[in-house]
């Protein structure tokens, strides 16, 4: 059961060496169906990710979300491990990564009227492109975004970045976990419900980014993983994994 902050599933002693352990996992509040509060509690596809792997890992995964800056900060200091984190060189340096837990469409929005051929990054040179801050969608797109090729604004969330493209001050907005869904991408923010028909996505994805759980260096937590990636191979077999991947169409 999803509760306020975190879901706690009973220990079993699943892990192959009979040991399992209390996980402190932080991750974005705000990561439409893939990580998000809704009435105080943690939905979306990561969540569901920890809960079911845990039945096999023996470990219990306590899900914290806060604004995505502040939970990357909280695992940076190595209060915890992190969830839906893309791979980065730079990250890699820093911090220990799972196999491959998930993967999201990153996609892109624009007016319309405004709508333009997309196929790679180079037809984005000279556009202002909305992003959410701290977001890394990959070393590739990182590289590119921080060119000169491009004009990267950053913002706290989704429904600021869309005012930003209704109001012209960018060109593109980069969206992630809706999965071309306009309803998701919208919510119901009372300023963009009217004005829903002025968003379109463009046919190719930015960038499709692998997510992963990840823990810092510092604290020292391969074990920890090996017991994630075991539950998480197994996990992946179940029926329940394959209706997340399914119904979302994503990579695995």
């Amino acid at each position: 059961m999803l509760r306020l902050l975190s879901f706690i599933v009973m220990c079993w002693g699943l892990a192959s060496n009979g040991w399992c352990e209390t996980v402190d996992i932080f991750g974005a509040q705000d990561y439409p169906v893939i990580c998000f509060l809704q009435d105080g509690q943690p939905q979306g596809v990561f969540p569901h990710i920890l809960e079911g792997v845990s039945k096999f890992s023996g470990d219990t995964y306590v899900l914290q979300l806060f604004p995505w800056k502040r939970a990357q900060s909280y695992a940076e200091a190595g209060k915890g491990g992190i969830a839906h984190f893309s791979k980065t060189v730079e990250r890699e340096e820093r911090f220990d990564y799972s196999n491959l837990a998930y993967g999201d469409r990153i996609q892109l929005v624009v007016l319309k009227g405004n709508e333009f051929s997309y196929k790679d990054f180079v037809d984005l040179k000279g556009k202002r492109i909305g992003i959410k801050f701290g977001a890394s969608f990959g070393q590739k797109v990182d590289v590119f975004l921080a060119s000169s090729d491009v004009h990267v604004q950053s913002d706290p969330g989704v429904s600021s970045r869309l005012k930003k493209l209704l109001s012209k001050r960018i060109d593109v907005a980069v969206v992630e976990g809706v999965d071309g869904d306009i309803e998701k991408l919208i919510g119901q923010d009372p300023e963009l419900l009217p004005n829903k028909a002025q968003f379109v996505f463009l046919p190719v994805s930015l960038v499709d980014d692998g997510l992963y759980l990840a823990f810092a260096k510092s604290m020292n937590r391969k074990d920890t993983l090996d017991r994630f990636n075991k539950g998480l191979e197994k996990f992946k077999k179940t029926d329940a994994y394959k209706r997340l991947v399914t119904s979302r169409g994503l990579i695995r």
